[in-house]
C-alpha cells in the first residue's frame, strides 16, 4: 500500500508511541498482543508503521498499552470527547451541495 508522506509520517510517531508504551510495561509485543485481542506479528508491524494494519487493530493496540489517543489523558474522556463530537456534528446539514456557479444575468432589455 502506498501512503502519501504525512500519513507514513503519523504511522511511525504512532508505531513509536505503542512501542515506548509497551516497554514503559515492560510486555512483550505477544503480552500487548493478548491485550488488544490481535497477533504478537500485528503489534510489531504496527510499532514498525506499517500501513497495512487496520485501524480498528492499531486503536486496540495504542489503547491497551496505554497511548493517550486524541489527547483526552485516559480512555474514560474518550466517551466524553465522541459525545461532544457528536452534538457538534448534530448541527451540521443533513446534506449539503456544491456550490454552483453563478449565471450570467443578461441587462440588454
Amino acid at each position: 500500500m502506498i501512503v502519501g508522506e504525512d500519513t507514513h509520517a503519523v504511522l511511525k510517531i504512532l508505531g513509536t508511541q505503542v512501542r515506548l508504551a509497551r516497554g514503559t510495561k515492560k510486555w512483550t509485543a505477544e503480552q500487548a498482543a493478548v491485550r488488544a485481542g490481535v497477533s504478537a506479528r500485528t503489534v510489531t508491524a504496527i510499532e514498525r508503521g506499517t500501513p497495512q494494519v487496520a485501524v480498528g487493530k492499531v486503536f486496540e493496540v495504542a489503547l491497551a498499552v496505554g497511548v493517550d489517543l486524541l489527547g483526552t489523558g485516559n480512555r474514560d474522556n474518550l466517551e466524553m470527547l465522541a459525545a461532544s463530537y457528536d452534538q457538534a456534528a448534530s448541527l451540521l446539514p443533513v446534506r449539503v451541495r456544491a456550490p454552483q456557479p453563478a449565471r450570467e444575468v443578461f441587462r440588454d432589455f
